[in-house]
């Protein structure tokens, strides 16, 4: 299982992207 704990650049700016576009609706609906 070590092998999954490397993690590369493109993959972690990619769940980053998808963080923070996930949040960004949950705060728009939230301010409805």
């Amino acid at each position: 299982m070590q092998s999954g704990e490397i993690i590369l650049p493109k993959q972690r700016l990619v769940l980053g992207l998808i963080l923070i576009f996930i949040a960004g609706l949950f705060i728009g609906l939230s301010m409805r």
